[in-house]
């Protein structure tokens, strides 16, 4: 049974639901199929996803998201999204069960970590061209900024992440966590984990430059109410 608790955040009282359930190896049945973990980190909590993606589905949102690309954007300090020379891919954003792909995957991702489908933010999906990167950052907003409660009022601060590799780029394209040491290699169908506390450090990350070829990724964002709740 769910436990809400609540917190306090500049003066606003925000509900909290449980955490998110990380997963554990050797494997998960998450819906439709079987997931290997091959790394397991507790502190920070990160793991990486063999198998989550088929090749099809893989391509499948490739050649969706390819005709509706646009430059990637950044959450300013105002709460608007602003082009970044931190972020240079083309990216969009995928409505919430628009296709029966899309559906099935946030089902997948759901029962993969135990949060309703409600609790995540739209599918993005992201090429990186060679060249092209994300600079280190962090994925929780900053509640020192002066767009936390605008981007916070409607399902509250982020608490996971999942980055999903949608190709195998030819060489480059890591995604790089350099306060822990850890570079992950883009591999066709699996997936990066991690979750985080607002203000956390260790999970400081960055998309590394794509030296040759293309980098696809898929990300979802997991938030700690639903995006429809106040």
């Amino acid at each position: 049974m769910a436990i809400t608790t609540t917190r306090q955040g500049k003066g606003i009282q925000r509900n909290v639901l449980p955490r998110v359930r990380h997963p554990e190896p050797p494997r998960v049945l998450a819906d439709d199929c079987t997931v290997n973990i091959s790394l397991r980190l507790a502190s920070p909590i990160v793991r990486l996803l063999d198998g989550l993606l088929s090749g099809q589905e893989c391509d499948g949102l490739i050649a969706l998201a390819t005709p509706r690309l646009q430059r990637s954007l950044v959450i300013a300090g105002s709460g608007r999204d602003n082009i970044h020379r931190a972020r240079t891919s083309d990216g969009v954003f995928l409505d919430i069960g628009e296709t029966p792909l899309i559906k099935r995957l946030e089902e997948r991702i759901a029962a993969l970590l135990r949060i309703p489908v409600s609790h995540g933010e739209k599918l993005q999906i992201l090429r990186y061209l060679p060249g092209q990167q994300y600079q280190p950052h962090h994925d929780w907003f900053d509640p020192d900024s002066a767009s936390y409660e605008a981007v916070t009022s409607h399902g509250g601060q982020r608490v996971a992440s999942l980055v999903m590799y949608l190709n195998t780029p030819e060489m480059g394209g890591g995604t790089n966590f350099p306060n822990i040491g850890l570079a992950v290699t883009p591999i066709k169908g699996s997936a990066v984990y991690f979750a985080y506390k607002e203000r956390e450090q260790a999970t400081l990350h960055a998309g590394m430059p794509v030296l040759k070829g293309e980098k696809w990724i898929a990300t979802k964002w997991l938030r700690e109410r639903p995006l429809d709740a106040g």
